[in-house]
C-alpha cells in the first residue's frame, strides 16, 4: 500500500517572527501600496478610515503571511464594532456622570511626552471597584471608556498634524499606590478584562 505524504499548508493568517516597524519610520512604498489597497477595499464596502488608522493596521499586521488581508479583516471588524456601538455619537457626548466615576477610578490625560505621545495616568491602585460596580453598570463603564479612547484617538490625529509625523501610540502611566489584595478579586479582574479586550481589538 502506497502512502501519499501530504504537504503541510501554511496558515495564511499565521504570524511570523518579524520585528515591529518603528512608529517614526517613514512610510515605505510597500506600505503606501498596502494603504491604497485597503482604502479601495473599504470603499467597496462603503467604509472609510483615516490615513493614520490605516497605517496603524498596515504596520500592526505586517508580520502575517498575508498582511494586507489580515489588516483588512481586522479593520472591517473594528469599523463594524464602531457602528454597532454607535461610537461616533459616544465620541461627541461625554458620559454624563463622568466626574463621579473619575472619583472612583481616576484616569485621564496629562500632556504629552517629548516625542509627542499623549500621556494617560491611570490611578488603578486607588480604584474602588466594589463601590464603582454598585453605582455604575458595565454599559455605563464601557461608554465612559470608549469616550476616553476616542478622545485619545482624536488627540493623536491632531498631534500627528502638529508634529508632521505619524503618532499612533500613547503612554499609560499606572499609579499603583493603594493597590492591595482587594484588587485581585474576580469583579476587578473581569472589569480589567473587558477594558483590555476593547483596547486590544479596536484601538
Amino acid at each position: 500500500k502506497k502512502i501519499m505524504s501530504k504537504e503541510k499548508q501554511a496558515d495564511p493568517m499565521k504570524r511570523k517572527a518579524l520585528p515591529r516597524v518603528p512608529e517614526t519610520s517613514p512610510i515605505s512604498d510597500s506600505e503606501r501600496e498596502a494603504m491604497e489597497i485597503l482604502r479601495k477595499r473599504l470603499a467597496e464596502q462603503k467604509l472609510e478610515a483615516t490615513d493614520l488608522t490605516i497605517l496603524r493596521y498596515v504596520r500592526g499586521f505586517h508580520d502575517f503571511d498575508q498582511p494586507v488581508e489580515k489588516a483588512f479583516l481586522s479593520l472591517v471588524a473594528t469599523l463594524k464594532w464602531r457602528a454597532e456601538k454607535n461610537v461616533e455619537t459616544i465620541a461627541k457626548k461625554p458620559f454624563e456622570r463622568d466626574s463621579e466615576l473619575k472619583r472612583l477610578w481616576g484616569c485621564g490625560f496629562h500632556g504629552v511626552d517629548k516625542w509627542g505621545h499623549p500621556l494617560v495616568v491611570d490611578r488603578i491602585g486607588a480604584c474602588d471597584i466594589s463601590e464603582m460596580l454598585k453605582k455604575f453598570t458595565i454599559a455605563e463603564l464601557e461608554y465612559s471608556h470608549i469616550h476616553l479612547m476616542e478622545t485619545l484617538m482624536d488627540s493623536k490625529e491632531a498631534l500627528a498634524k502638529q508634529y508632521h509625523k505619524a503618532i499612533y501610540k500613547h503612554v499609560v502611566i499606572c499609579d499603583l499606590k493603594g493597590l492591595s489584595t482587594s484588587h485581585m478579586g474576580s469583579k476587578f479582574r473581569e472589569c480589567i478584562k473587558w477594558v483590555i479586550n476593547i483596547d486590544q481589538n479596536y484601538y
